[in-house]
């Protein structure tokens, strides 16, 4: 409780839900009366970068339909590439589900714990082979609520992590097996919710022209839901991977909810007892004790102003004393004083006639200099003039899509030689994000095709899952990573 201000009071209160609470919601009493008091959002001041992503993938494994499993598989080995996986940082545990068979448990581990390196994961999912069992009757459905069950038990056997965000992304086709009390949406939702792990549920149709059945489990505080399409005939990889990146980019906003600062004027003085506060929020009742700060130095002052008005007495006839000192020691003789004038004017005079070689010197460095910037600017508007030509010759105008601070897809068409992106007004292409620099990245044209400059940003750029060390090609689809920004490069 902040009470620097007193009488003005301030306090933070925080609650898990990711969802805004309106101002109007909030109520507070002092001493039992009520007191106006103001509410204000406060934004995550740590920023996304402060926090370790651990996710488990839920894959759904459909042998039943291949096409199914081959359109998830690649949705898989995208989000790897799209998203920015820190190594050593941040953890990405993948595990396959279908029906319970002999075992009691229904997760098949796909990678050997928690990875955390792209590589590693492309690698797991290469390796896995899917299910060979064909389930006859109720081909499409699989065991979707113990699956998730068994994952909040690997978060509760890793234990708390500081500054740890954690999230379940489940692919499925959306059709549960079982639902009873103990193993429904319900219930599952209610133990994430006891965890503290958001879910996400992330479906596709099932068969040609039978609509996905969309599953309860994402429709709370701790879930999400996300169709990529009614017939497998219309599903777009492209699209599920933004789908899945956009949710692992944001988790730390669903996983740690919202904060609000409420600040109020105090009825009670200085130095008073224990204050009671009641605050009530959305009808819950919390119990709040308000402690009055002691006087501060200038209350102080205004209550002993004898002792300070003595102070200051002390203190000008001490500053006339110093002035008195500084003018004696300030005094020469006139012989000394001319002597002084004497030197200071050969000196003077010498460093005149130094002064005016210097000022010819510069002058003529600052007209050769002049020349050869004319020159050199000359040569670059030619050769600029030459690659607009061949760019245009070649009708080569990328496209580069990316998203904005909103989450709403936006796309840049590029018909100059080279354009600049960053956090900076310059930028031709501006990202409202602290990861990204403000002069981040150019891409130019270079003749043969495109590429990309790192113009010596903080957190560097990743090419298709491939760090850029100063410059790189781009080609068609590269996905681009700037800081924690996502563009793709059409060509």
């Amino acid at each position: 409780m902040n009470t620097d201000s007193f009488p003005q009071v301030s306090f933070l209160w925080h609650q898990y839900n990711p969802q805004p609470i309106y101002a109007t919601a909030f109520s507070l009493k002092e001493d039992g009366q009520l007191v106006e008091c103001k509410v204000e959002q406060v934004k995550d001041t740590l920023g996304e970068n402060a926090y370790r992503r651990t996710v488990i993938i839920l894959w759904e494994d459909m042998y039943c339909n291949g096409n199914m499993y081959d359109f998830s598989r690649k949705v898989l080995d995208n989000f790897i590439d799209a998203v920015s996986i820190r190594p050593g940082i941040d953890n990405i545990y993948i595990a396959a589900f279908n029906r319970h068979t002999n075992s009691e448990r229904v997760l098949k581990p796909v990678t050997t714990g928690f990875l955390s390196t792209p590589a590693e994961l492309h690698n797991a999912v290469g390796l896995y082979n899917r299910s060979t069992a064909v389930f006859k009757e109720l081909p499409n459905q699989s065991d979707v609520y113990p699956a998730v069950l068994e994952a909040l038990e690997i978060f509760k056997k890793r234990g708390e992590i500081e500054n740890e965000v954690r999230g379940i992304f489940v692919i499925t086709a959306g059709r549960p097996l079982e639902s009873s009390a103990t193993n429904s949406a319900v219930e599952v939702q209610k133990q994430a919710k006891a965890a503290h792990v958001p879910l996400y549920m992330f479906q596709y149709a099932v068969s040609h022209g039978k609509s996905t059945v969309l599953e309860g489990l994402g429709n709370d505080t701790y879930g999400k839901s996300e169709v990529f399409s009614s017939t497998y005939q219309n599903l777009n990889v492209e699209y599920a991977t933004t789908a899945l990146s956009i949710a692992y980019r944001y988790l730390y906003r669903h996983y740690n909810g919202q904060n609000y600062l409420v600040s109020f004027q105090s009825n009670h003085e200085r130095g008073s007892k224990e204050v009671a506060l009641e605050l009530r929020v959305d009808g819950q009742v919390y119990a709040l004790t308000l402690l009055t700060p002691k006087h501060t130095f200038i209350t102080w002052c205004f209550k002993n102003w004898y002792i300070c008005a003595g102070v200051i007495a002390v203190l000008l006839a001490l500053i006339i004393w110093l002035s008195v000192v500084s003018a004696r020691r300030a005094r020469l003789s006139a012989a000394d004083a001319a002597t002084i004038g004497k030197l200071r004017a050969e000196q003077a005079q010498t460093q005149k006639k130094i002064d005016e070689q210097n000022a010819k010197l510069e002058q003529y460095k600052a007209e050769k200099g002049q020349q050869i910037i004319i020159n050199s600017q000359q040569s670059k508007h030619n050769h600029k003039e030459e690659m607009q030509d061949l760019m245009e010759k070649k009708n080569m105008f990328p496209r580069i899509q990316y998203m904005d601070k909103e989450g709403n897809p936006k796309v840049y068409e590029m018909h100059q030689i080279e354009i600049k992106i960053g956090r900076g007004a310059k930028a031709d292409i501006r990202f409202d994000n602290n990861s990204v620099s403000r002069e981040h990245a150019i891409i130019r044209f270079v003749g043969s095709g495109f590429e990309i400059e790192d113009t010596n940003s903080t957190n560097g750029i990743v090419v298709s899952g491939k760090p850029v060390q100063k410059t790189a090609p781009l080609h068609d689809h590269d996905v681009i990573n700037l800081g924690t920004e996502l563009l793709t490069f059409y060509l």
